[in-house]
């Protein structure tokens, strides 16, 4: 499979975005405008690393943290498949 059949392919796995985060440089400056502009709500957070707000129903979190304390991109994406409880440990 190439090109745009293998993009394709990869669309229909995914049935949702469950979790996103983004590195911020300042967060109470990103907390101000995703509050106060874009209206989401926050959900968790410690006000000084991080912030998770709802977005119907799904986690948009911005955080801080830089490569000298997280493991791996200072992004991610978390997606659900139709195949993602045969993944789970239960």
């Amino acid at each position: 499979m190439r090109g745009r059949d293998r993009v394709a392919s990869y669309r229909a796995m995914i049935k949702e975005i469950a979790f996103t985060s983004h590195r911020v440089s300042d967060l109470a400056r990103s907390r101000k405008f995703f509050e106060d502009v874009l209206q989401l709500q926050p959900v968790d957070g410690d006000g000084e690393n991080f912030q998770e707000d709802d977005v119907s129903g799904n986690v948009f979190s911005i955080h801080t943290f830089g490569p000298e304390n997280v493991i791996g991109l200072a992004s991610a994406t978390a997606v659900a498949s139709p195949n993602a409880q045969s993944l789970s440990p239960e």
